[in-house]
């Protein structure tokens, strides 16, 4: 269960927006419904980021990948 909660520096300005780093397993055993799942999750989770954060997202299977070489500030265009 998740609840995800609006937030604003404006409410309150002593809080950063902070940073999120995302893992997501792309093994063979995530194929089908399981990757599909993940990604849907993924996608809602960046979405409801706070305006100003950071995020990055690292993929993992027999290898790693980032999807950044830093995390990078939350815009649409990072989106």
């Amino acid at each position: 269960m998740i609840s995800l909660i609006p937030w604003s520096s404006e409410e309150d300005p002593d809080l950063s927006p902070g940073e999120f780093i995302f893992l997501l397993d792309r093994s063979g055993s995530m194929s089908g419904t399981y990757i599909n799942i993940a990604k849907d999750s993924l996608n809602l989770f960046l979405q409801s980021l706070p305006l100003k954060s950071k995020f990055n997202v690292i993929s993992f299977g027999s290898n790693y990948q980032c999807l950044f070489p830093n995390s990078v500030e939350y815009t649409e265009e990072n989106l």
